[in-house]
């Protein structure tokens, strides 16, 4: 009986423009929707291409995070952090720490006001410092709350009518 009228669920579109290879949208595309946004350490892990200017893979985490290099980490590439595993002591919180600082990182440069993780770079670069000059469980306590700010609408396209 006719033609159907009406507006494709946001996923399925989502979808398709993916598939399509269509590029990112800026970040002002974002600001706007109230729609918290943030991808995985493993979104970022596995698509460097993806990543927001001006940081890339092979860049070392002591040139974002001075303070790992308190820990022998600092030349290590943003990449390698995005892989670290964790472990026991000051060492295996710093790592812990880093992989969700990394991703809170691109995060932000992504996503900027729709991040949660953070309310600039800089903020993210001095909250991560100090916990890195910190214990263990200052170390973790600053990555779970990271990991959940980073675990939210991987989108790179706007959503709820965002233009």
């Amino acid at each position: 009986m006719g033609v159907r009228t009406g507006v494709w669920p946001v996923a399925a579109l989502l979808t398709i423009l993916t598939l399509l290879g269509l590029p990112n949208v800026p970040a002002a595309a974002h600001d706007k929707d109230d729609v918290p946004r943030g991808c995985t350490i493993g979104f970022w892990k596995n698509h460097t291409e993806r990543w927001p200017r001006p940081y890339i893979a092979e860049q070392p985490l002591s040139e974002v995070f001075g303070g790992s290099t308190s820990h022998g980490l600092g030349s290590a590439t943003l990449l390698d952090a995005l892989r670290f595993r964790g472990g026991p002591g000051t060492l295996g919180g710093a790592r812990i720490l880093l992989r969700q600082a990394v991703a809170a990182l691109l995060n932000e440069a992504q996503f900027v006001g729709a991040y949660q993780g953070a309310e600039s770079i800089g903020a993210l670069q001095s909250a991560v410092n100090t916990a890195l000059g910190g214990s263990r469980s200052a170390m973790l306590s600053l990555a779970d709350r990271l990991e959940e700010a980073n675990d939210q609408n991987c989108s790179f396209l706007p959503v709820n009518g965002g233009k």
